[in-house]
């Protein structure tokens, strides 16, 4: 059977799967309650399976059933972190803001915008939106800066739409050379 899977599902899945790791719950269930007798839901992230598997190259493909389960991983778990909703976040491709590259305008009509790069992080952490790429689609080759609440117009006719900074601590915590909050 065909089915959608619009963005704004995805978005909406994204969103329920961060809100998950600090839900509270005033009913019974397999959580832990705390002091004021309200039941919170638990996440970890574990490591295990020191052993080698008889071909390493090709270790045994997952079996999607609940009625032949076996609970390996349990039995091979070596280490586990609570996971809080502080340990999760959001992230974005990133894309470093480069003197020389083509930014496309944004659009909320384009059905292909995410795969175009249409928003930047400076140096300072700061991250900003194309509004107009100088009307002839040249390169940016000026460096937004600002964090007003209008449009930033720079030497090269682009507009920038200041969006939000990316904290020290955010940063430290989610910033990879591929992604971004």
């Amino acid at each position: 059977m065909p089915a959608i899977v619009t963005n704004k599902f995805r978005i909406h899945n994204a969103k329920q799967f961060v809100e998950a790791f600090d839900e509270v719950s005033a009913t019974s269930g397999d959580a832990v309650a705390d002091p004021t007798g309200l039941l919170t839901t638990n996440m970890y992230l574990f490591i295990g399976k020191v052993t080698p598997w008889a071909d390493d190259t090709q270790p045994p493909t997952p079996t999607d059933s609940v009625s032949n389960t076996v609970y390996n991983h349990w039995r091979d778990m070596i280490a586990a972190k609570r996971i809080g909703s502080a340990d999760v976040s959001h992230v974005v491709p990133r894309y470093n803001w480069t003197s020389g590259q083509n930014y496309f305008a944004y659009t909320h009509a384009n059905n292909t915008l995410f795969d175009q790069t249409f928003y930047t992080i400076t140096a300072d952490y700061n991250v900003y939106k194309c509004l107009a790429n100088n009307n002839a689609g040249g390169t940016s080759t000026t460096v937004p800066s600002g964090t007003g609440t209008s449009f930033i117009q720079t030497g090269d006719a682009y507009k920038w739409k200041f969006m939000y900074q990316i904290s020290a601590a955010r940063a430290l915590k989610f910033v990879t050379p591929s992604y971004m909050p």
